[in-house]
């Protein structure tokens, strides 16, 4: 973790999401959902994202829409833990807050790694286990103010506790098992992952208590889904995840929209890519520092890739079925 932090801990780039979550950190510390959105966006911490967003067409900015920063902040409704979290610790890490507890998250998230597969495993397999997944590249996202270690962090608590419930048929475990679920819930949108593991040992082993697992997480699963985006959080978090790996956009017109380079506008309706780990450097590649950014996005992700094109020629309609209106990056 040290020298992760070392690594990647000196730049922070504010993406959408981490504009969102500050958002979020502003509302909680007392200030009305409008003067947080009117700090944040219109403040020094969104300047890289403005800068960018008005090199592209006028039809691909984002910012060009005036309901795009509302109607994008309602889809990150559930998610409070990150920023009730940073908020909390708001006197001492002030503008690092998100960013310090993302940090924190991901220790929290190694700690939970390794207790899980010592579950099963010897010590020496375990912290080679753990430090193997925290080699991973990608995970240059946990040094950003965003919500994914915390996503992670529960979610491999929730599988701690639904393991130690399943060898010791505790109530007390069950008890922690609901609870997990229910932060995993206002976490990420990941509570299904959990819930349809037990069930599917449930199903395979036709053994009861999985099956109460299962149950018990449907249960804790609801207070989220039905108090935030009238019932529909957990279906967009099913139609993020996948634009996030789909190679397609969600309709005509919308740009290209994959984890592996093309921009997004983000809004109801259209593809959404901004929580993948690449997508910071995507969406905001400059930061609030003006640094200019060190890769290029490829042209059509849903086509074969090819050089970077215009921002105007960006848009790929030929891979959406509209043949008549094909562009010249496709």
């Amino acid at each position: 973790m040290a020298v992760l932090a070392l690594k990647w801990a000196d730049e922070v780039i504010w993406s959408p999401d981490a504009l969102f979550y500050q958002t979020r950190v502003e509302q909680i510390r007392g200030a009305s959902e409008q003067e947080a959105l009117d700090k944040v966006w219109n403040g020094p911490l969104a300047a890289g994202f403005r800068a960018d967003d008005s090199q592209w067409a006028r039809a691909d900015q984002a910012l060009a829409d005036p309901r795009w920063i509302r109607e994008s902040y309602d889809l990150y409704a559930r998610r409070w833990t990150v920023p009730a979290l940073a908020a909390a610790v708001y006197p001492i890490f002030g503008i690092d807050s998100l960013m310090a507890m993302n940090i924190f998250g991901t220790l929290v998230f190694a700690v939970a790694l390794y207790l899980l597969l010592r579950l099963r495993f010897d010590p020496l397999a375990s912290f080679i286990g753990v430090a193997a997944v925290l080699a991973w590249p990608d995970l240059r996202w946990a040094f950003l103010p965003l919500s994914d270690a915390w996503g992670l962090a529960m979610l491999t608590i929730t599988f701690l506790i639904g393991v130690k419930t399943l060898d010791g048929r505790s109530w007390s475990w069950l008890a922690a098992w609901v609870a997990a679920i229910l932060i995993l819930s206002v976490s990420r949108e990941l509570t299904p992952i959990p819930v349809l593991g037990a069930a599917a040992v449930a199903i395979v082993y036709r053994w009861r208590q999985p099956a109460i697992l299962a149950l018990t997480g449907i249960l804790a699963t609801l207070p989220a889904q039905l108090l935030f985006q009238g019932g529909k959080s957990l279906n967009w978090g099913f139609a993020y995840a996948s634009a996030a790996t789909g190679s397609r956009p969600t309709r005509a017109g919308d740009s290209c929209s994959t984890i592996t380079g093309a921009r997004s506008k983000r809004g109801p309706g259209r593809a959404s890519t901004t929580s993948s780990p690449r997508i910071p450097f995507t969406w905001n590649r400059r930061g609030p520092s003006g640094r200019s950014p060190s890769r290029s996005s490829s042209g059509c992700s849903s086509c074969s890739p090819r050089a970077a094109q215009p921002p105007a020629t960006r848009t790929c309609h030929s891979c959406a079925g509209r043949s008549s209106e094909r562009s010249s990056s496709c």
